[in-house]
């Protein structure tokens, strides 16, 4: 069905937009001819030949952009790039106020633009206005922006505001790119959106931003992954600065978001091209990784994810390979234990491990500590992991067949029977006993998977799948 409302709107706008093609204008001084020239060079993105007809008969660059604007509703740009390549010189020398004509009427959503060429001259326009009138573009909910439109407004804004108070710039731009975080969450899909803000500032106020991304590293005032990332970003440009406060916050007594930090250093080790730096580097950590103050869960995170950072970088590697080599083994040894109980598998669950990951290190618990760990996943665990333990739970399967084959599958499926059956015993609900039972059930009769305790529990609890399994 199609919505009326919505259509007699659409309509408006194009006639409107049509309208503007039509009107008078004392300033258009152009032939009839040159301006069906110059519309039919734009229609078959001959846009090289409008600049050359411009210049060869004397056109302002104004009155080039008026005739893009005025047939902007109905102009279908498929390629973008050669759209502004080839029309930059007339789009950077024209007037802002030529822009104007009709930019106020698009941005309300009055006028019809096409959305490639909308974007194009919304660039050009706000560039070209004062900063007080891009903040009150900004501030004003008259304008429907959509996010590519949002995202350049912030950035023009970020590199041309300056307070009249000098020493007030910084704090002013601090705050206002936060609160555009919260209200505008997409604006963070730039991951070098601070590191933006960062360039526009003086040496003095990039040593107090410093301040600034360390004191949101320690304590994030929004709480969300993608600040997250922009904000390590940031924080990973200073360099050594920054490496050196990340390493002295993972020894700290009580490391908060110790995480943060080590990605942090991940990201530095994989950025770095100076070897005196990169040695320097890798031998503070190994040295803070042999502390024997260093908290457990903190090396536990450096073995897993930075050593294998100074792997990937050619220029540390190639000075460093013994040791690095060395470090990567003693990591594969110390990850087939890395979990021993469900407690130490709950943890990453909670902390964002992705569930392939978690799978990968669950199949490798012993028994009978494997068993009680799938007989405590049904219970120790809030709803809302259900959707993560659930591929969890179907990694266990995963991994067990990439690892075996329908041998080693049928193994996971014998050892899964024991705290499945035992659960089922207990006459209790559970939402994730439901969602691995599901896939037991489905990987046993599809495999037609056999064993005592697989015997037991499909003729026990799954009477009505035997015949198809058998």
């Amino acid at each position: 069905m199609v919505d009326q409302n919505l259509l007699n709107d659409t309509l408006q706008k194009i006639n409107a937009s049509l309208n503007k093609r039509f009107e008078k204008d004392a300033d258009l001084y152009i032939s009839k001819q040159d301006e069906y020239e110059i519309k039919k060079h734009l229609c078959n993105e001959a846009y090289g030949a409008v600049v050359d007809m411009a210049k060869a008969k004397g056109i302002s660059h104004d009155i080039i952009v008026k005739v893009i604007m005025r047939n902007a509703g109905v102009l279908d740009v498929k390629d973008v790039g050669k759209f502004k390549k080839e029309l930059k010189p007339i789009l950077e020398d024209a007037n802002y106020k030529t822009l104007q004509y009709m930019m106020e009427d698009v941005l309300g959503n009055t006028v019809y633009m096409q959305k490639k060429i909308r974007h194009i001259l919304f660039s050009y326009y706000m560039n070209g206005i004062t900063a007080v009138l891009r903040l009150n573009y900004w501030e004003r909910d008259v304008f429907e922006f959509d996010k590519e439109e949002r995202a350049e407004l912030f950035k023009l804004i970020l590199e041309k505001t300056k307070h009249k108070d000098a020493s007030k710039t910084l704090p002013f731009m601090w705050k206002f790119s936060k609160d555009a975080f919260e209200c505008f969450p997409s604006i963070m899909n730039d991951k070098e959106v601070l590191i933006k803000l960062k360039n526009t500032l003086s040496e003095a106020d990039k040593a107090t931003f410093f301040k600034y991304l360390s004191k949101e590293m320690e304590t994030p005032s929004i709480d969300d992954n993608a600040y997250d990332f922009v904000l390590i970003e940031a924080y990973a440009s200073y360099g050594s600065k920054a490496f050196d406060d990340a390493v002295n916050n993972i020894k700290a007594t009580s490391a908060a978001n110790y995480k943060k930090y080590i990605r942090a250093i991940c990201k530095l080790f994989w950025d770095e091209k100076d070897k005196d730096t990169l040695n320097k580097m890798f031998d503070t950590m190994r040295r803070v990784y042999d502390s024997p103050y260093l908290k457990p869960h903190v090396k536990r995170e450096i073995s897993n994810k930075v050593w294998k950072a100074t792997s990937e970088n050619k220029v540390l590697y190639e000075n460093r390979k013994a040791h690095i080599d060395s470090l990567l083994k003693s990591v594969e040894k110390t990850d087939k234990n890395k979990y021993q109980s469900f407690s130490d598998i709950a943890s990453d669950m909670r902390n964002n491990t992705p569930p392939k990951s978690v799978a990968f290190f669950w199949v490798n618990v012993k028994s009978p500590a494997f068993e009680q760990s799938i007989l405590e996943s049904f219970t120790k665990m809030d709803m809302e992991y259900l959707f993560s333990m659930s591929e969890a739970y179907s990694w266990l399967f995963e991994h067990s067949q990439k690892k075996g084959g329908v041998n080693e599958l049928k193994k996971m499926c014998e050892k899964l029977a024991q705290p499945l059956h035992e659960f089922a015993s207990l006459g209790k609900r559970s939402d994730f006993f439901d969602t691995l039972d599901n896939l037991w059930v489905n990987n046993v009769v599809t495999y037609k998977l056999q064993g005592p305790k697989i015997k037991d529990y499909m003729f026990e609890c799954h009477f009505d799948k035997v015949k198809e399994w058998q």
